[in-house]
């Protein structure tokens, strides 16, 4: 079980391992939902799959692959941040 108490930014940042496996979940989610919507496993008549914009139908794929790369970015820069603190305090695995 993952205790998400604290949160990534607090001073005593024992939990950041937590936080990065919800943000990589999020981002293999969202970005899976993408390629199936994108690539037609879902049915694109289905509420919700496509909106309309500007008079345009755009499928609700192309939003769940931003939001899948904005996760992945999030996990990216949160362990890039971690792995560079650990190498400054001389923490070695």
């Amino acid at each position: 079980m993952i205790c998400l108490v604290g949160g990534p930014d607090s001073p005593n940042n024992n939990n950041m391992k937590g936080f990065l496996l919800v943000y990589l979940i999020f981002s293999i989610g969202w970005l899976v939902l993408a390629v199936a919507l994108l690539i037609g496993l879902v049915d694109p008549n289905l509420p919700g799959a496509s909106f309309e914009w500007d008079g345009q139908m755009i499928s609700a794929g192309w939003l769940a692959l931003m939001l899948g790369l904005y996760n992945l970015a999030r996990w990216y820069s949160r362990w890039s941040f971690s792995e560079m603190r650990r190498q400054e305090s001389g923490f070695n695995r």
